[in-house]
């Protein structure tokens, strides 16, 4: 009898030691379950969050969006900036920008305990895609915009997610507070603007841009140098424009005789350029000027004047403009 209840003692201890060490192994087990799906869920929402921002044209964290907002451009000038907020509107450069576009804009926010993409504008054309499972459940998710003038903007996330279950023993949470810089596309679909009024350059004189098109107006407030530039749809190719004034003396010339003179031109010159002179409003009756040409070898310009008069002029040292079009 005494021996039965020996057994039956260590029979009961050793059950409650099993007991444990199965109650320990579930726990870890649905721990490790539990940690695994929040991870993964975390990583991948926050890997498409990534691609959509590190792709688009225009960016911008805004804090409501209205259905009858959602016919804009969305690209009006950021006024929440530094502040996190509930939604993260994205266009990409080769989205629909139309009214009733179905892809844009892309909205990134929480909803239901989801992250949300939805796509599209209006009540009527837009789509929603859910990135996250039930399975776990997202418990914060804001964005806030920083501007990093003159290097990328910067969009940081903050997500919160967890394990969706009822059980305290099931109940697992991962935050992740991380930044992604916004990479500027090569395709822009609304406004390139500087930080500052007549603050950045575009290029710089040992890292210029190839080429340049513009289907409108040009406007420069300031100089425009052009080494090379194509007046009108044909003829010679312009390099450049230069004008001034230079002074001209005049040799003596007989009646009815022509005289030339030899003047340094303002800028290196080849023997292609042209070059225009406009004589002063005070230049002596008779003469006139016949014209003037380069003369590369040496940079100077020869002037040809006329006097058409019965007499000798010697015409004095005067202020003449000049147009040379290289």
């Amino acid at each position: 009898m005494v021996e039965l209840l020996i057994y039956i003692g260590v029979f009961a201890i050793l059950a409650v030691i099993f007991s444990g060490i199965l109650v320990t192994f579930t726990r870890v087990n649905v721990d490790q379950v539990a940690r695994g799906e929040v991870a993964a869920q975390l990583n991948f929402a926050f890997q498409t969050i990534q691609r959509f921002v590190s792709d688009a044209s225009a960016v911008l964290a805004v804090s409501a969006i209205e259905d009858t907002d959602l016919g804009v451009s969305w690209d009006e000038a950021d006024i929440n900036l530094g502040a996190p907020q509930k939604y993260l509107v994205v266009k990409l450069p080769a989205d629909d920008n139309s009214s009733n576009s179905i892809t844009t804009p892309a909205i990134i926010y929480e909803e239901n305990g989801r992250v949300i993409i939805r796509r599209g504008r209006g009540a009527a054309n837009h789509s929603k895609d859910a990135v996250t499972t039930d399975k776990v459940r997202v418990d914060k998710l804001t964005f806030t915009k920083f501007i990093n003038y003159p290097g990328r903007d910067i969009v940081e996330i903050n997500l919160t997610m967890s394990f969706n279950s009822e059980k305290p023993i099931e109940k697992i949470s991962r935050r992740l507070v991380l930044g992604v810089g916004k990479a500027y596309a090569a395709t822009f679909d609304t406004d390139l603007l500087p930080g500052t009024d007549a603050g950045p350059s575009i290029g710089q004189g040992t890292k210029k841009w190839l080429d340049a098109f513009f289907a409108g107006n040009l406007t420069v407030d300031g100089n425009a140098s052009l080494k090379t530039a194509n007046i009108g749809s044909s003829g010679t190719i312009i390099n450049g424009l230069f004008n001034g004034s230079i002074t001209v003396d005049p040799p003596s010339i007989a009646a009815g005789g022509n005289g030339t003179i030899k003047i340094a031109a303002p800028t290196a010159i080849d023997a292609s350029d042209r070059v225009f002179l406009t004589p002063p409003a005070n230049l002596e009756a008779g003469l006139i000027l016949v014209g003037a040409r380069t003369i590369n070898d040496t940079d100077e310009i020869e002037i040809t004047l006329r006097n058409t008069s019965s007499s000798v002029i010697n015409g004095a040292s005067r202020n003449w403009y000049y147009l040379i079009i290289k």
